[in-house]
């Protein structure tokens, strides 16, 4: 017998198994370079391939209701997990493969499930281990190669963590300190703002293609009433930074919801770079304008309306990518001359995902005014329906650049890092991290017998690797 995407196959009383049909390996093929005119050849390494499972069974009654039940079971876009009873503690990927062709004979129909395994190797229940004295030891049971995922909770601030194994094989992120260079931050945080009330904000005064109409509440800044209208309008709100700062070079994240239950429903929310005049240097939004389907749309740009280049001008990698976002992130940074724009949505953990991030960098001193206040706004469109829409967070941040014998800090206490050697991603707090790795870096596996690994700095805090056992 087997399971398959978590159901039994003695769940459905009407299908016997009759014989489990499989090799002992997945196929393996020599991979030999051939020289004219030379005997033999030089073995190249080997290829491993697919493996198949397939299961002999018969179909109990004539009732057409059970092969649907059947069917629905069985397909599957992507692999599944599908374990065999005679292989406890172990499961493979896979999906249903070829024809599933009955040979019906009176109330009884025999014929063949085959399932393709696109991973030849069985994989083991999720195991995790944990140390906070910065060294991991470990046996591993299985017969194939194994890359585990590292969580590291950071209890202090570090510019670089670093995990080496026995094979002399290392992670290494950002840059270690010597004795005559510092770490420093890489951001200063100006601004904290969980929007549960308007202290210290005022009613903005402009907003693009529209109206500043009605009134806005807090716990969260939404719309008790977006007034009227014939085109956009809605309330907005700005504040300045405290003590009044100016800031060059900055990053702001803004944590927003826009969802729509209808495809009637339209909506927009706005994140404007205000100087200290109210004079609009930059915008990021996200807006649903369209009344035919459900249909998010992300835009950001520096400068103003009349005076602009566009960072991006979209809906992702395709029509819907972001369509119920919840509390996602939408975030634009100016470094000197170069412009970043960042979106993703997140799920429950944290992490994210549906990411879309762009870079310019311009060559005038154009779109240079120090940012002095932020405004936020969320617009109707006329008297169409009106999206779920709110702004739930803001954080304010100076980028700080570090002196000639400084080292950015990468990470602080709190953050929470993980470093997925199987599908290759760094992050930090659920955000992309790649681009503090270092590019000799190896995402190394774990190996049958003893695996020892180093964590540097071996205080860092808890170091947690989570991996599956692998057999071939």
């Amino acid at each position: 017998m087997f399971r398959f995407k978590g159901i039994h196959a003695s769940s459905f009383p009407f299908l016997t198994i009759n014989k489990i049909i499989r090799p002992i390996m997945a196929p393996i093929s020599n991979v030999i370079l051939t020289v004219p005119k030379r005997p033999g050849g030089y073995p190249q390494g080997k290829e491993v391939g697919v493996k198949p499972i397939s299961f002999e069974v018969t179909i109990k009654g004539n009732d057409s209701q059970n092969l649907l039940i059947l069917a629905d079971w069985l397909y599957s876009d992507d692999d599944e997990e599908l374990a065999l009873d005679k292989e406890n503690g172990r499961f493979y990927y896979a999906s249903l493969d070829g024809s599933t062709d009955l040979d019906e004979i009176g109330s009884r129909g025999k014929g063949t499930i085959n399932f393709i395994c696109s991973d030849p190797y069985s994989f083991g229940l999720p195991k995790s281990l944990s140390s906070s004295s910065g060294s991991l030891n470990m046996t591993y049971d299985g017969t194939a190669l194994s890359f585990p995922k590292f969580r590291i909770n950071v209890n202090q601030s570090t510019s670089f963590i670093s995990l080496l194994n026995s094979y002399e094989e290392a992670v290494l992120l950002g840059l270690p300190e010597s004795v005559d260079v510092i770490k420093t931050d890489q951001f200063k945080r100006i601004l904290t703002d969980d929007l549960s009330s308007f202290t210290s904000w005022v009613d903005g005064s402009v907003v693009d293609n529209g109206e500043v109409k009605g009134t806005m509440v807090a716990n969260k800044f939404r719309a008790n009433s977006y007034g009227t209208g014939t085109t956009w309008h809605g309330p907005a709100k700005k504040r300045a930074f405290p003590g009044s700062a100016q800031l060059q070079d900055f990053r702001v994240q803004a944590f927003i919801s826009q969802k729509s239950t209808s495809h009637l429903e339209v909506g927009r929310v706005e994140i404007y770079l205000l100087d200290s005049n109210s004079n609009i240097i930059g915008k990021m939004l996200l807006r649903d304008s369209t009344t035919g389907y459900k249909y998010n749309w992300a835009q950001a740009r520096a400068g103003n309306e009349a005076d602009n280049y566009v960072l991006y001008d979209g809906y992702g990698d395709m029509a819907g990518t972001w369509n119920d976002f919840s509390n996602g992130i939408i975030e634009i940074k100016r470094t000197g001359k170069v412009w970043e724009f960042y979106i993703a949505k997140r799920d429950a953990a944290g992490n994210h995902y549906a990411r879309k991030s762009t870079r310019w960098r311009h060559t005038s001193n154009k779109y240079m005014a120090p940012l002095a206040q932020i405004q936020v706004h969320v617009g109707q469109y006329g008297t169409n329906a009106v999206t779920t829409q709110s702004i739930n967070t803001i954080y304010v941040d100076e980028i700080l650049t570090p002196g000639s014998n400084q080292v950015p800090i990468i990470a602080n206490d709190g953050d929470v890092i993980e470093i997925d050697h199987h599908f290759k991603k760094i992050t930090k707090n659920g955000a992309d991290f790649q681009e503090v790795r270092d590019p000799r870096s190896t995402l190394f596996p774990l190996r049958k017998g003893t695996n020892s690994i180093q964590v540097f700095p071996p205080n860092i805090g808890t170091v947690e690797m989570i991996y599956q056992e692998r057999w071939k």
